[in-house]
């Protein structure tokens, strides 16, 4: 009774803080009305969830319905490539673990999937450095992997033993607290799924995690240059896996794929604590995880805390058993492990917990005992598995931190110091806390401190309830592991809030304390009731601060949910600088050019190759010591040739920009401008570039000079000899006067250290009468040193060169 009174004292300090804090003033929604629409929408899906499970309708049949709205707009094919993906995985995982007769009670199980995603996963990381990752090898290659696994695990000779998944096929009475934790169960994926939908809008997501698979699928490798992107060489185990769907279905397919990884961390909440306080008690874990405002964060935009999180709690698994396999083993969460420090480095902080854990638990004969074989494999299966990145660092850049910690290793790639200005290298100060018990209400109540939202409530009140009752719930009855692992979590949340206080990077480690929570609410007396109402409030209150964290609901429409053309003006209004991008995808004219992105976010994923922007991805722009002192040197010092850049929102270089731009396009407030060749190219390569009387260093091939030039042929062109080291484009011009329907050529062969030619770059162009003009811009390959610039004609009809010239920015 005393734990059902204090959770209520918790919940009810919590409600208190919301309204201290101020929490139902703060505008979260672009009007009043949008509020209303979003709050009527999910209470008429929850009380639909709940007539339907209350009518005893099988669970699937009522996830099928709620998964129809995603495949209506998104189509088949991303399920069909996040399912695949799952499925190779999962048998890869089982076989591989049969080997070492570490076999789970079904190959059917997320313990599987876990370790088919680190041996899938390091094989495209290492597949990444070589241009053969392409649809067609990842579909056959995993697809006759899993084939031959399922043939080995005799897969269809099981196909008819008992599944986990049985009772929820069939239609059968539930009581009331199993219809409400279902309804809400159902509620959480179905916005999950629904935020997946939207158009990704999310700036990690759009400049990296989207980018990579983009870059990989055009030139079938990933090319870890720091020069172009600085965070190129850092740990993306994450993002690995998102590359299969994305290579099968493309985006939505990815941000799936991203998403699944939220959906099975719920579902191994659910199946840690199934045997210890029953299934319908159990559900309150996904039922909170799922509900979670952060939840629709990291669904919403393509982040890498969906793998991580699954990955830890899979560690937590392995540590206290499920039904799929009640005891743990060394080299599986060894591989588990290095995974995760091969995804993000915020996976070290979990290891001394992890070792100590497992050592605790083998001296009491609940985990795998450690021989010195089973501990030497288990640790060269984490190193194996994790070093692949930071090894790729090092070997790149001289510091396997890259670009962090940069201060100690000292690489010329990266400027010591900081993007803040603050001299906290990559801290920012916004989020430098520090550490006390107030930062525990403060995290919960006044989470505009702890990340980028757009008001309190990030992670609702849920935490504030559910830390203090799993705390005391462990102490008055005795269940010290309990204890530990909640003391174990909140050291790791303490370790990450020292350097940054940010809530997205312990997103991780909240499944773990909604597991304890979870675990504590089960021995609430009458917990049926008690429990229940604690997760419907707990819920509810979550519900309602959704869009503090998700901004892109702020402007939520029923009409997302069933029309695409209502996603694309969400697009169009939200991130032109996306739209913008795709249409210079399309311009044959544009796409070559160098593109500089200034004012919005560094959307590269919808950009051509190479595009840079004014930001620390774009380190050695962003960098220059002239970004604000000389910006129109630095458009020179970089070839830029098309900026794409805000009008009228005070951007400091817009000025600049202007003048030395033409405009080609304007969308919602965003501009596309050309820069003017002179602007650009002002260095002269040719040694007397008008012809009329050319100089000693024209070789004239025996061709005569007239009025206005020199006559040239294809078989006796003019030519000289330039010098371009160290160039990257330049601006070719030439000037020819012959007769319609003729045709002449503008043409620069290249030249490398060695004296021979590397490439050539030619055009052919058709004459317009007297002083036909043409300017074009050529790319210089990399390694050349000299070009020799050529005037003739077509073929043998000759033609009158009166100017060629080639300039260069510097």
């Amino acid at each position: 009774m005393l734990l059902t009174i204090v959770a209520f004292i918790l919940a009810a300090v919590a409600l208190w803080g919301t309204l201290s804090q101020g929490w139902w003033q703060q505008k979260i929604w672009v009007s009043p009305a949008v509020g209303v629409s979003f709050y009527n929408t999910v209470g008429t899906l929850l009380v639909l969830c709940f007539a339907g499970l209350a009518a005893g309708l099988p669970f699937l049949l009522l996830l099928g319905a709620c998964a129809s709205l995603f495949v209506a707009l998104a189509g088949l094919g991303p399920f069909v490539a996040v399912i695949w993906y799952w499925t190779c995985a999962t048998l890869i995982g089982a076989w591989t673990l049969s080997w070492w007769k570490d076999d789970s009670a079904t190959v059917w199980s997320v313990r599987n999937s876990g370790f088919g995603f680190v041996i899938t996963g390091s094989l495209i990381g290492l597949m990444a450095h070589f241009p053969i990752n392409t649809p067609t090898l990842y579909l056959l290659l995993f697809s006759g992997w899993a084939l031959l696994a399922s043939w080995r695990l005799g897969v269809w000779r099981t196909a008819g033993r008992p599944s986990p998944l049985r009772d929820l096929l069939v239609r059968r009475r539930r009581s009331l607290q199993e219809s409400l934790l279902l309804s809400l169960v159902l509620a959480g994926i179905s916005l999950v799924l629904f935020v997946t939908m939207l158009p990704e809008l999310g700036h990690d997501a759009l400049a990296m995690h989207l980018n990579l698979p983009v870059r990989i699928l055009a030139a079938k490798r990933w090319d870890f240059d720091v020069t172009q992107y600085i965070w190129s060489v850092m740990p993306f185990g994450a993002n690995w896996l998102t590359l299969p769907p994305f290579f099968l279905d493309g985006q939505q397919a990815a941000k799936l794929m991203d998403t699944s990884f939220v959906l099975a961390t719920a579902w191994l909440s659910f199946r840690i604590l199934a045997p210890r306080i029953g299934a319908v008690a159990a559900l309150a874990a996904p039922a909170l995880m799922l509900t979670l405002p952060l939840s629709m964060l990291v669904s919403g935009s393509m982040f890498v805390e969906p793998v991580i999180g699954f990955l830890f709690l899979l560690c937590l698994a392995e540590l206290t058993g499920t039904s799929e396999k009640p005891h743990g083993a060394w080299l599986y969460l060894g591989a588990i492990a290095g995974y995760l420090c091969a995804s993000k480095l915020l996976g070290a902080p979990l290891l001394p917990i992890l070792l100590l854990a497992v050592c605790l638990l083998a001296r009491q004969g609940k985990f795998q005992r450690p021989t010195f074989l089973v501990v030497a494999a288990a640790v060269a299966v984490f190193l194996l598995v994790s070093c692949q990145p930071y090894v790729v660092a090092y070997l790149k850049t001289g510091n396997p931190l890259f670009p962090f910690y940069n201060n100690i290793f000292k690489s010329p790639f990266f400027t010591i110091g900081s993007v803040f200005k603050n001299e906290q290298a990559f801290a920012n100060p916004l989020y430098l806390h520090p550490l006390g018990l107030g930062m525990f209400w403060d995290a919960s109540i006044k989470s505009m401190g702890y990340g980028e939202f757009g008001a309190d409530g990030a992670i609702g009140i849920v935490f504030l309830v559910l830390i203090p009752l799993a705390l005391l719930t462990a102490i008055l009855t005795r269940h010290w592991w309990v204890l530990g692992g909640l003391l174990a979590t909140t050291f790791y949340c303490a370790l990450v809030f020292q350097t940054q206080a940010y809530l997205r990077y312990v997103y991780q480690m909240l499944p773990w304390f909604i597991v304890f929570g979870a675990w504590a609410l089960a021995r609430l007396s009458k917990a049926a009731l008690t429990a229940s109402a604690l997760v419907l409030l707990l819920c509810l209150v979550s519900l309602a601060r959704y869009p503090v964290v998700y901004w892109p609901l702020m402007q939520f429409s029923p009409r997302l949910l069933v029309d695409r053309d209502a996603h694309r003006a969400m697009l169009e209004r939200s991130k032109p600088a996306v739209i913008i991008g795709d249409i210079l995808q399309q311009m044959d004219s544009v796409r070559s050019k160098q593109i500089l992105i200034v004012g919005t976010d560094p959307v590269y994923s919808h950009y051509p190759a190479g595009t840079i922007a004014f930001s620390w991805h774009s380190w050695p722009f962003f960098s220059s010591p002239e970004r604000d002192t000389n910006f129109k040197k630095l458009l020179r010092d970089f070839d830029i040739e098309v900026i794409v850049h805000p009008v009228g929102q005070n951007e400091s270089h817009e000025a600049d920009i202007m003048s030395v731009t033409t405009e080609l396009f304007r969308l919602n407030g965003m501009r596309v401008g050309l820069v003017k060749t002179d602007g650009l190219f002002r260095v002269e390569r040719v040694a007397g570039p008008v012809l009329d009387q050319p100089g000693p260093k024209w070789d004239l091939n025996g061709n005569a000079v007239v009025k206005g030039g020199v006559t040239a042929t294809v078989t006796h062109p003019i030519y000289q000899t330039i010098d371009v080291k160290g160039q990257r484009r330049g601006l070719l011009h030439v000037k020819v006067s012959c007769p319609e329907g003729t045709h002449f050529r503008s043409q620069v062969n290249w030249i490398n250290s060695r004296g021979e030619m590397s490439s050539t770059d030619i055009e052919v162009h058709s004459c317009h009468g007297e002083n036909t003009i043409i300017d074009r811009a050529v790319a210089i390959p990399a390694g050349t040193v000299q070009g020799i610039v050529f005037g003739s004609s077509h073929d043998e009809r000759p033609v009158t060169v009166g100017e060629i010239s080639f300039k260069t920015p510097s």
